[in-house]
């Protein structure tokens, strides 16, 4: 039996899932971890040119992708269980990333009106790498989820290799040392509530994402910022329609411990340049 030439790496990834569904028959929900790399082949562009030229037209290209279904442990307290959502599916991008050396990560908001099959255009957001769009993260398309029989919820990412290793370090290139502090940290949640796109408080059409607001963050809080990340996500249901992010920024400066007026001030800042910039407010 010949192998067919596959354009994407998901369909093998969610059979094996299925797989492993089909062969579970324990209570608690099955914890998928699943990852492939190989080469995938697409027609090109100027394939008519190429078969007037005797030659196939399909192009080989290096794909990764990863699946994850299930708990974000593989065992706990049923009580404790929390189904992976998307910020999972991005963290495994963005740890993969850190530790290929790879800069200029970006993750780009996709609107619903797009179709990148086959993931959920609602649930899901481009990976750009400097310039280079590397491919996607996100949910799977409820239509495929259904049409495939999927027993879980499923969250995926396919990225082409050659883009996302663009600004990879070089296997001569050695990775900068920065050494660890000894000195004490400052946390700071923020609970921020976003302008929806076209209202008074909005600053742009464009909606206000998650990077937006922690590429802020740490250009305000310049030396003082060590870190930013998003760690809660809520939207509440129409007619109110309120999206609410929380954010912890991780205060820091080389050398001393920081003091609560340096982390205070500094959070004042990055408060008001949230609001001056984005029209986020705090909740």
């Amino acid at each position: 039996m010949g192998e067919t030439l596959c354009p994407s790496l998901l369909p093998h990834l969610l059979e094996a899932a299925q797989g492993n569904w089909n062969h579970h028959f324990g209570s608690e929900p099955l914890h998928v971890r699943l990852f492939q790399i190989r080469p995938t082949f697409e027609r090109s562009v100027a394939s008519a040119v190429a078969d007037r030229n005797q030659d196939t037209g399909i192009v080989e290209r290096w794909k990764v992708a990863f699946l994850i279904s299930g708990a974000t442990t593989p065992s706990a307290y049923k009580t404790d269980l929390k189904a992976v959502d998307f910020f999972d599916a991005k963290a495994l991008v963005v740890a993969a990333s850190e530790k290929l050396g790879i800069r200029g990560l970006r993750f780009r908001h996709v609107s619903e009106d797009k179709d990148p099959s086959p993931f959920h255009p609602g649930l899901c957001a481009e990976v750009w790498v400097g310039k280079t769009k590397a491919g996607y993260v996100g949910a799977l398309h409820p239509r495929v989820a259904l049409q495939e029989k999927v027993k879980s919820p499923v969250w995926l990412a396919e990225l082409d290799w050659t883009g996302w290793m663009a600004t990879a370090l070089r296997p001569d290139e050695v990775r900068p040392f920065r050494m660890w502090t000894e000195a004490p940290l400052v946390e700071r949640d923020f609970s921020l509530v976003l302008p929806e796109p076209g209202s008074s408080d909005a600053k742009s059409a464009d909606p206000v994402t998650a990077e937006k607001i922690l590429q802020l963050a740490v250009k305000t809080g310049q030396q003082w910022v060590q870190s930013a990340r998003v760690f809660d996500y809520y939207r509440e249901q129409p007619p109110k329609k309120m999206t609410s992010v929380a954010v912890r920024v991780i205060f820091s400066v080389d050398g001393r411990s920081i003091l609560e007026t340096e982390a205070d001030e500094a959070a004042r800042r990055i408060v008001e340049a949230w609001k001056k910039e984005l029209g986020v407010q705090l909740r």
